[in-house]
């Protein structure tokens, strides 16, 4: 990649070299190949990573193909971009002016939506009845089993939220315990089965007594993470936690 690479004594002066010769012989080109051999135009192009920080390959790079891409833009960390995963940056970052990608104003969301990698769930307990597992049958009757919420491959907007309405077993019940299951099957029956992972696990408090007094659970699915939350409709009390999307296989 450097074959004329000559070291001067000022570092300064080799790094620009080095730049502007990386830049001249492989960078533009292959860039513009890129461009060539796409099957749709290119809406957006992201310079992420240290080098993306230089003024001066910003400048070349909104030369050679500002023409070709509307947005050509800089996360304002461009190295916890890599980190956190460069498209991901889309959802927020999004100027045409390099120069002012601070500016709110100019910042337009890109990706607004993702395909789910698993499928998440709540286990829900009911009255067992004639037909389920007689091994699955607590000593007063009920059965847990996993209620689907969000299904691996579905498309989900960012800030969706999925909900599902819940209320006490026991009249004397002082709270709700909604643990949090994924999976990468497109559904599941029990919170056992295999491949069922454990997420996490989430409380809010029924103050009072009596089977009508609903909670609603709640997955939002943000941008880098998504929040489950439970609220008591009667009190308006909510508990929330987060999770982030890099769950281990």
């Amino acid at each position: 990649m450097f074959e004329s690479l000559q070291f001067a004594t000022e570092p300064e002066a080799a790094a620009v070299f080095c730049m502007k010769n990386s830049l001249s012989e492989h960078g533009l080109a292959q860039l513009g190949t890129q461009l060539d051999n796409a099957q749709e135009t290119c809406s957006a192009m992201f310079l992420v990573g240290g080098f993306s920080e230089s003024k001066y390959l910003q400048k070349r790079i909104k030369e050679e193909f500002l023409h070709r891409v509307k947005n050509i833009s800089v996360p304002i960390q461009p190295m916890a971009a890599i980190a956190r995963g460069a498209a991901i940056y889309g959802l927020s970052i999004r100027s045409n002016n390099l120069n002012n990608i601070g500016n709110d104003d100019n910042l337009k969301c890109v990706i607004s939506s993702r395909i789910l990698k698993y499928t998440y769930g709540i286990k829900s307990t009911t009255k067992w009845v004639i037909g389920d597992p007689v091994n699955r049958k607590t000593h007063d009757g009920y059965i847990s089993k996993f209620s689907c919420l969000a299904r691996r491959g579905v498309k989900m907007d960012v800030n969706q939220e999925v909900t599902s309405s819940r209320v006490p077993i026991y009249p004397d019940q002082k709270k709700v315990a909604h643990s949090i299951y994924y999976t990468r099957e497109y559904d599941g029956k029990y919170c056992d089965d295999p491949g069922m992972k454990f997420l996490g696990k989430l409380h809010v408090d029924l103050p009072g007594s009596g089977l009508n007094r609903p909670v609603l659970f709640g997955l939002t699915f943000g941008q880098m993470e998504f929040v489950a939350t439970s609220k008591n409709k009667l009190t308006g009390q909510i508990f929330k936690t987060t999770f982030k999307y890099n769950l281990e296989d």
